[in-house]
C-alpha cells in the first residue's frame, strides 16, 4: 500500500510541476488522509445500514455480512495461454468500520474477514447461496 501511495503522490505532483489540469479529489488522495481514524460500530451508506461483527452481538438483526461481485481473470494452469475473465463474487463479515478523512471528503472502509469460495459457500436446490462463514 505504501508503494502505491508514494507512486500516486508522485504521478500527481509531475503533472502538478507540469501544469496539467489536476481534479482536486486527486490532489487530496495523492496527500493522504489524517493520521487520526474514526472507528464506528456501525455505518449508514445510502440508506444501507452496516454493523461491525462485534456489534451484531448485541443486537436482535444481523448487517454485518456482505458481498462483492469482482470481475476476475480465470487460469487452468500457470500455462494457460487464454485466460478467461469472469464475475466471481465474494462473501465476508465486517469486523472494523474506518472512516478515512481527507479533509474535504471521508472514504468508510470495511476490514473484513473472507470466506475461502473454494470450501465457503454452497449454492442449494433452490438456488440460494449458503454461506459459512467459520471458513
Amino acid at each position: 500500500m505504501r508503494c502505491f501511495t508514494y507512486w500516486l503522490k508522485g504521478k500527481v505532483e509531475e503533472a502538478i510541476h507540469n501544469r496539467q489540469d489536476v481534479p482536486n479529489m486527486l490532489r487530496w488522495l495523492a496527500h493522504g488522509p489524517t493520521h487520526q481514524v474514526i472507528k464506528y460500530p456501525r455505518y449508514i451508506i445510502n440508506g444501507c445500514r452496516y454493523h461491525s461483527k462485534e456489534r451484531n452481538m448485541t443486537c436482535i438483526t444481523q448487517n454485518s455480512g456482505v458481498s462483492i461481485l469482482a470481475r476476475t481473470m480465470q487460469i487452468a494452469s500457470s500455462k494457460d495461454k487464454n485466460p478467461i475473465f469472469g464475475e466471481l463474487c465474494f462473501y465476508g463479515v465486517i469486523n472494523e468500520i474506518w472512516d478515512l478523512d481527507y479533509n474535504m471528503f471521508t472514504i468508510p472502509i470495511f476490514k473484513c474477514d473472507w470466506v475461502d469460495n473454494k470450501n465457503g459457500i454452497k449454492v442449494d436446490e433452490l438456488r440460494f447461496t449458503l454461506v459459512d462463514f467459520s471458513k
